[in-house]
């Protein structure tokens, strides 16, 4: 994978566009292995990158709902307000069956995006549970 050993080598964020334009090559593709392994790659190099942060959650979210609940959780720690991130990680606590927390931070984001049907759809579930 050369853009991977490439990565390895650059500093600084001059990178930045290319690691996003190769995620989505092979994010786009279905090879969500490569996808991983490239923002893997660049978290190493910029751990607090909101984009990457943000594209591995999401990434997660598909896959693996504990690490999806890290990554969000990493960006609101960063203090940034991140609508996406809070509904990942309500939405992935909810499918773990997290059912305290999925439903005070899918409230807290309705109050945020009160038109979200996804989060509309998750306090849903939640009082079918």
């Amino acid at each position: 994978m050369y853009f991977a050993k490439k990565l390895e080598k650059l500093e600084g964020e001059f990178w930045v566009p290319g690691a996003l334009l190769n995620f989505h090559i092979y994010y786009d593709i279905g090879d969500y292995l490569n996808a991983e392994r490239i923002l893997t790659l660049a978290l190493k190099i910029a751990p607090t990158n909101l984009q990457f942060l943000s594209l591995m959650a999401s990434l997660k979210f598909e896959k693996k709902y504990t690490d999806a609940i890290s990554y969000s959780s990493q960006i609101l720690q960063l203090g940034k307000s991140q609508l996406r991130a809070l509904l990942i990680l309500g939405l992935s606590h909810l499918n773990l069956g997290n059912k305290k927390e999925a439903n005070m931070i899918l409230s807290k984001y309705l109050t945020m995006d009160s038109e979200n049907k996804f989060a509309k759809e998750g306090l849903k579930r939640l009082k079918n549970f």
